[in-house]
């Protein structure tokens, strides 16, 4: 079956490489996959995505590249939420980060599975901010059975710089650990 992930958030906090590490743990397995980004036009700050389409059998292909429904949505920050909020369909699972979560979104998504991340407590276990994108990544893995811990753990390590690759696999295992469905 053919699975669609979308990571949004804002430049600089990680969505776009968050996207580029769960593409390549899911090549690691041996599974088609395909990842895009797209950037706004500021340099910093603006809403970023990055878009994963990959198949969770070795022999499926990938045929179509324009995504139109999600079947993951993982919100790093209010400001993507606003943007891409009308996009989201009622089979959509949202992964989302727990400060932004009210009441009126709740309302607006009641058909969704909707899962938060604790961002403030994960904050207070990790010296750099920037390695909360991995939090995500970890919560993503513990919900979807065809995203594989292992394999991210490989590539965080490959990918990370050595000042963050610490707080980058607390992170995730934190993700893993402390995200809840509401």
């Amino acid at each position: 079956m053919i699975k669609t992930i979308r990571i949004t958030g804002i430049g600089g906090q990680g969505a776009i490489k968050s996207g580029i590490i769960l593409a390549k743990s899911i090549f690691e397995l041996g599974l088609n996959v395909v990842q895009t980004q797209t950037y706004g036009a500021e340099v910093r700050k603006g809403i970023v995505s990055a878009d994963i389409i990959f198949s969770e059998n070795k022999n499926e292909q990938i045929y179509e590249l324009n995504i139109n429904k999600f079947d993951y949505y993982i919100i790093m920050a209010r400001d993507a939420l606003n943007k891409y909020k009308n996009q989201i369909n009622e089979k959509c699972t949202i992964i989302m980060g727990e400060s932004f979560f009210d009441e009126k979104l709740m309302q607006q998504f009641n058909e969704n599975k909707i899962y938060l991340i604790p961002e403030k407590k994960i904050l207070k276990s990790i010296k750099y901010p920037t390695s909360l994108n991995m939090s995500y990544l970890g919560a993503l893995s513990r919900i979807v059975n065809s995203i594989n811990e292992d394999a991210i753990i490989k590539i965080i390590k490959s990918e990370s710089k050595s000042k963050y690759l610490e707080d980058n696999l607390l992170a995730f295992k934190l993700g893993i650990r402390e995200v809840f469905k509401i």
